[in-house]
């Protein structure tokens, strides 16, 4: 009575973010942001694995630009009219300006059309900023930190897939819904990129799961529901049923026990369709012992 799995483990396109130059006074801030930005490509070695030149643990609401914190709309928040735009330091922070339709570079290389606020001293986004990147296309609206995406954000990828929800440094992580082209939706929390926690996945065929996740697998508590109506309520492991569940089928058949790697193993009974016992006792790999 095994089921085939389905695995909901695909990778997901994750890209990082652009910054560079603005204006205010172009003669003296486009050498200051050129070196600047440079000096920050070379400190983060051009990778996303590379070193963090600023502390990773300051305090992520910063001020009154909306990063991160209560920033779960961005509707309306990036309207401009060409060229830089200088905003007053009470509004963005000594430090901030804003830019509209600036092609930046960011520290890993990745080159993109920017709108939105930028550090002076750096030319990075931080703060409240929509890019389109030059290479695929694809684009991410949302807040930035130092040029990378942490806080709330919207991403919507070449292959089609997209993601809207928190992000920190880079990474999906929190609470967030990504959505592949073909119809397959995850609404629930993120840890490092991966699944984690309680959540939401749907298949495009209707199936359905809603339970715990680790490390991007199905596991711990969880029910799937099949594309057919019939559904697994239980212990999973690794993406497989394990532990104490509960399987009915749309055929009115029925187990109730322990599984290993997917199938029925250890003590469990079956019911048929009329209710009638099928079996009550030892199960290995599917199969009934009988007179256990």
């Amino acid at each position: 009575y095994s089921v085939a799995m389905e695995n909901p483990e695909v990778t997901m396109n994750t890209s990082v973010r652009n910054d560079d130059d603005e204006t205010i006074d172009e003669d003296q801030l486009v050498g200051v942001l050129s070196a600047a930005q440079n000096s920050a490509a070379m400190s983060l070695g051009g990778s996303r694995g590379g070193s963090v030149p600023f502390d990773m643990n300051d305090d992520v609401t910063l001020d009154s630009t909306g990063f991160f914190k209560g920033n779960n709309s961005l509707s309306g928040g990036l309207g401009g009219d060409g060229g830089g735009i200088e905003v007053s330091s009470s509004t963005y922070g000594e430090d901030r300006q804003k830019v509209v339709a600036r092609t930046l570079l960011d520290p890993y290389g990745d080159k993109g059309v920017y709108t939105g606020i930028v550090l002076i001293s750096t030319g990075m986004p931080h703060g409240l900023g929509r890019m389109v990147y030059d290479d695929d296309g694809r684009t991410y609206e949302g807040d930035w930190r130092h040029g990378r995406w942490h806080g709330f954000g919207r991403a919507a990828f070449a292959n089609g897939d997209s993601y809207e929800g928190e992000y920190r440094f880079d990474q999906r992580h929190g609470r967030g819904k990504y959505t592949w082209q073909d119809g397959r939706i995850y609404d629930g929390t993120f840890v490092e990129d991966k699944r984690h926690g309680k959540g939401t996945f749907k298949w495009s065929d209707g199936a359905l799961y809603v339970g715990d996740f680790v490390q991007g697998q199905r596991e711990g508590h969880g029910r799937y529901t099949f594309s057919d109506g019939g559904f697994y309520s239980g212990s999973w492991v690794d993406g497989r049923y394990e532990g104490y569940g509960e399987c009915h089928w749309e055929d009115g058949r029925a187990y109730k026990g322990e599984w290993k790697f997917g199938m029925a193993h250890g003590q469990g009974i079956e019911t048929l369709p009329d209710g009638r016992v099928n079996h009550d006792g030892q199960w290995i790999n599917d199969q009934p012992v009988r007179g256990s």
